[in-house]
């Protein structure tokens, strides 16, 4: 692996879809054919051809020509892109979608209908009868809005309100008495296929978002597209814009996200505005840290360049899909043992890949971190160990420079493996790592200062404790700590690394407070300074079989209960220096700090301990540990009583649901951007938490972060949205990517279809038995 290998990856990977991505629309366009059009002198072609070529130019990809109660203008741009003597026409088509559409006059009200190119003129005829446009009326009459609305849908098309808060606007009085009820409103935007409101004016979208609220118009559904369009009457000659009303081209869109410019990914994405509609702040390039892409030469799967396998990721939400063995766990294996740095503890796992290339944005920079394998044969046993080396470049203008081994860009995804939510129930400390995660991100510097504390002393003590060890067993250690005049030198130590301790405890504290803050009903944690049942358990055994060959029994169980108390006691004090106490024989300060009055002969107990003293007993500290419990009724709508238990209490599920409801809850509050990577989240959750609780928390989170999930559940790709659904096929020899994008795609459509619900007669029969009517 070389730069001129790390550059040529990097050029061909940026040449790979990498899913959805925000294009210009403009869906309310007239041509000549409407009579208020404003040639300003030029022929009729002359201003059809202008009006494509001035949408190329604006870079919008989608327009729809909606001429007013006539097709003719759609038809005859059709008809002039089909003309094989104007080539420089013909290529404008490569670059832009036109769908055929119609602004209709409906009670005095506009009502744009937009219907695929593929509209034939039989069917325009057909449709303007039924509705009632004929050469003697330009009107519709015949209909109300909302039925207008159900035959636009029964043609296969959208429709979208034009202008509402301009002339013949269906919200152009909604402060006064309108012509239309409320009822009739409610019901015109519950349509089904209605699928957008165009407004004009900022302040009166705010306005009627308001309304259609506070008067429940649009019921269960959550939203429906706010658009806003040029409504262009004129063409652009010599700087000017003809048009005496509407905008140039160009000058007012919609920003939607799409995979495919059509007219199935327009109608998917205005049914999901708030994940697909863009505003233009929104649309602004962020700065959070994301994985642009990765090369990997790896047996499993078959090479799309060179060497390697090309994989783009969105930066947004990507989800891996495939059968079992296509690789899915794999890819996200490979990621986090080389930005993670947890390589080591999993080399026995590394024949997945021989080599790697992960492109990352980090700071506004690019980079590129290269993991290879080299072998290394011990000269005694002839064994050979496969270790990875890592090295980093920077992308400075056009070519990447080696940077070094190692860099900080390494450590910025925050990954959860299959099965590792649920198993963090096994794990005492893996909650505490999660604080600790957050903890850094807003008190970075005092943590790694107090941990550096505690590690070098701490190393500092073992090292001498270790002397003891190694030369002598006849003295005692604490007549070993007098002859070494050490002991003032050890309470120092174990000052310091108190009150590090206690730094770092107020800090978690504050964390676990504002997370609590966060968590509200669902999830609650509890911090507390103390010693692990294990640390304590072993300590005191190491102890009592030490004395037990000197005291009777009975003694022994006394010293056990007294060492017991002092444990659990030190959990509720600010520092834990009993040992420093007990070594330096205050014994009166110690009994009174440690509540240890009540006992008879203590000092005779305390006497025994410090003549007994272990090395393991001078270098235990109070550490940190965080008690979590979940509301087990939080799935419950209803207003039903709180009901909170510990994580020992609930099931694996219930575990992995409070820690991932954790994980993405804190990252919204503490401003995380890091990659998130999940393996199979479904093997520990349930379908409904999936759906009504983590689709959503994805929908949100994708917007702030980047997400890289592999996934079998359908409700994670299509629900959430996914920018980016990868698609892996396993042909009996390797795995290959055979398609991605979004679900707007035909292609990606249809696998989803086959691989996440079965196929598209399993999903029939399923809704069939639910005697379920789409």
């Amino acid at each position: 692996m070389n730069v001129k290998e790390i550059n040529d990856v990097y050029n061909n990977l940026n040449n790979k879809f990498q899913g959805a991505k925000v294009v210009k629309i403009d869906l309310h366009i007239h041509t000549p054919a409407s009579k208020c059009f404003e040639k300003a002198g030029n022929t009729e072609d002359f201003c059809y051809k202008s009006l494509v070529k001035e949408a190329v130019e604006n870079d919008i990809k989608i327009i729809a020509i909606t001429d007013h109660n006539t097709f003719d203008g759609f038809n005859k741009v059709k008809h002039l892109l089909n003309d094989q003597n104007d080539i420089e026409f013909q290529k404008l088509q490569k670059n832009i979608c036109i769908l055929c559409g119609i602004e209709i006059d409906c009670l005095s009200k506009h009502l744009l209908a937009i219907f695929d190119v593929t509209f034939k003129e039989e069917l325009q005829q057909k449709f303007m009868i039924e509705i009632g446009l004929n050469e003697n009326c330009d009107v519709v009459d015949t209909y109300g809005p909302s039925k207008l609305v159900e035959i636009i849908e029964k043609y296969g098309g959208i429709a979208i309100l034009a202008h509402v808060d301009a002339k013949n606007g269906f919200f152009e009085e909604f402060s006064k008495e309108s012509i239309f009820s409320g009822r009739t409103i409610a019901k015109l935007l519950r349509e089904k296929a209605l699928c957008g409101i165009q407004y004009c004016n900022d302040l009166a979208k705010i306005k009627i978002e308001e309304l259609i609220k506070q008067k429940d118009y649009l019921g269960n559904d959550t939203n429906i597209a706010f658009l806003k369009f040029s409504d262009a009457h004129g063409i652009v000659v010599n700087g000017k814009y003809t048009g005496r009303s509407g905008h140039k081209i160009g000058e007012e869109y919609s920003l939607i996200k799409l995979s495919e410019s059509s007219f199935y990914g327009l109608k998917l994405a205005l049914k999901d505005p708030d994940s697909r509609i863009i505003s233009r702040i929104e649309n602004i390039e962020d700065e959070r840290p994301y994985i642009i892409g990765m090369a990997l030469d790896c047996e499993l799967f078959s090479k799309n360049f060179s060497n390697y396998t090309l994989i783009r990721f969105h930066k947004q939400m990507n989800c891996l899909i495939g059968g079992r063995g296509t690789g899915k766990s794999t890819i996200l294996k490979i990621l986090n043992y080389i930005l993670n740095g947890d390589i080591n503890k999993n080399k026995d796992k590394l024949y997945w890949f021989h080599s790697a290339i992960l492109y990352v944005k980090w700071n506004k920079e690019v980079y590129a971190i290269g993991g290879s394998y080299f072998e290394e044969v011990d000269e005694y046993t002839n064994e050979i160990s496969r270790n990875l080396k890592r090295k980093t470049y920077k992308l400075e203008g056009e070519k990447f420079r080696y940077i070094g081994k190692n860099s900080d860009v390494l450590f910025f995804i925050l990954g959860y493996m299959q099965g590792q939510l649920s198993n963090m129930q096994e794990n005492p400390n893996a909650i505490l790592e999660i604080i600790e995660y957050f903890g850094i991100m807003r008190n970075g510097k005092d943590i790694e200062k107090n941990t550096k504390t505690i590690e070098n002393l701490n190393k500092r003590l073992s090292l001498k404790l270790e002397e003891y060890e190694r030369n002598t067993h006849k003295k005692k250690l604490i007549t070993f700590l007098k002859d070494e005049d050490y002991i003032n030198k050890y309470c120092h130590f174990k000052e310091i690394i108190a009150n590090a301790v206690d730094n770092k405890f107020l800090i978690y504290k504050d964390i676990v407070d504002e997370i609590n803050k966060v968590l509200n009903k669902y999830v609650k944690l509890e911090i507390k300074k103390g010693f692990s049942y294990k640390d304590r358990s072993l300590l005191l055994e190491i102890f009592c079989k030490k004395i037990q060959e000197n005291y009777n029994y009975e003694k022994m169980i006394k010293i056990k209960k007294i060492l017991k108390h002092v444990m659990e006691y030190s959990s509720a004090r600010d520092k834990f220096i009993f040992f420093a106490l007990l070594i330096q024989e205050r014994y009166d300060e110690l009994i009174k700090q440690y509540n240890l009055q009540n006992i008879d002969d203590i000092k005779e107990y305390l006497t025994v301990i410090n003549d007994n003293m272990t090395t393991d007993m001078l270098l235990i500290d109070t550490d940190l540990n965080v008690k979590m419990s979940y509301n087990i009724n939080s799935y419950i709508d209803n207003d039903v009583e709180e009901k909170f238990k510990g994580s020992d209490e609930i099931s694996m599920g219930q575990n992995a649901v409070a820690i991932l409801h954790m994980i993405l809850k804190s990252s919204e509050q503490f401003g995380d951007s890091k990659t998130l990577l999940m393996d199979q989240p479904e093997d520990d959750l349930d379908n409904s938490y999936i759906f009504t609780r983590l689709v959503p928390e994805f929908r949100k989170t994708k917007n702030a972060r980047q997400i890289i999930i592999s996934t079998h559940n359908p409700n994670i790709p299509v629900s959430a949205d996914a920018e980016n659904i990868i698609v892996l096929k396993y042909d009996g020899n390797n795995s290959n990517i055979s398609a991605n994008g979004s679900i707007d795609s035909r292609e990606v459509n249809r696998n989803v279809l086959e691989i996440l619900e079965g196929s598209q007669k399993a999903l029939e029969i399923r809704l069939n038995k639910y005697d379920y009517k789409l």
